[in-house]
């Protein structure tokens, strides 16, 4: 110790005070740097936390639009296939003299037609106002409701 006095003891007093002020800037700057280092890492890891959460709820509302895309495109496919059973039905009515009479279907191959695109154009409001007009007419009754029905699942009324 009596030689780290001498050594203090031999410096003049305009060198501690800089030596002090050396010390005490390093020791801020170090304070600083620590606490800036904290703060940064709770932020950087909040907003990764926020970013994590957003991408999640996207993910979420695309699942569920695929999902609704999904059924809609099935209840489509149903309705599709239902036309198609009631067109062959009707094919076979009118082309095999002796057949079942099962379901009369559609009269005029424009009507299913016309239909058909209305179908596949995803227009569903428009299909059910031509089945409704056409209902009786070119559209057997009993099939004018299946259609209806099938138009209704598929809208969700």
């Amino acid at each position: 110790m009596k030689g780290f006095s001498n050594y203090i003891g031999g410096i003049s007093i305009k060198n501690k005070i800089f030596i002090s002020n050396i010390l005490i800037i390093v020791v801020f700057i170090s304070t600083q740097s620590i606490f800036a280092n904290t703060i940064s890492q709770k932020a950087i890891i909040d907003k990764a936390t926020n970013n994590s959460s957003r991408e999640l709820v996207l993910i979420k509302n695309n699942l569920q639009t695929l999902l609704s895309s999904i059924e809609d495109y099935s209840k489509i496919l149903a309705s599709d296939y239902r036309l198609q059973n009631v067109l062959y039905y009707d094919y076979l009515l009118n082309n095999e003299p002796n057949a079942i009479k099962p379901v009369e279907g559609l009269n005029n191959l424009s009507i299913s037609n016309s239909l058909l695109k209305k179908l596949e154009a995803g227009q569903l409001v428009a299909f059910m106002n031509e089945v409704k007009a056409q209902r009786g007419k070119h559209i057997a009754e009993e099939a004018a409701d299946y259609l209806l029905w099938d138009a209704l699942l598929i809208t969700g009324r």
